[in-house]
């Protein structure tokens, strides 16, 4: 989840309209197919493409998450 600010001036008067965009999407992540707590996790926000690493008890999983282009699919 990222914040955003929109700033706009109507009768000359700032006006910020925050708002909340999720760049991974709206769904929630399933990182641990079994459910298993997981006890570390970093996230890594690009441009192009998302990168999660986590570790629960005996497993280290990495899933990267490449985002869609509009124009080209």
């Amino acid at each position: 989840m990222k914040h955003q600010y929109k700033i706009t001036y109507p009768n000359n008067v700032r006006l910020i309209t925050p708002s909340l965009d999720y760049p991974m999407g709206e769904a929630p992540l399933v990182i641990d197919e079994s459910g298993a707590a997981l006890e570390k996790i970093a996230v890594k926000i690009g441009d192009d493409a998302s990168t999660i690493v986590a570790k629960s008890a005996d497993k280290i999983h990495l899933s990267i998450l490449k985002k869609k282009n509009p124009v080209c699919g």
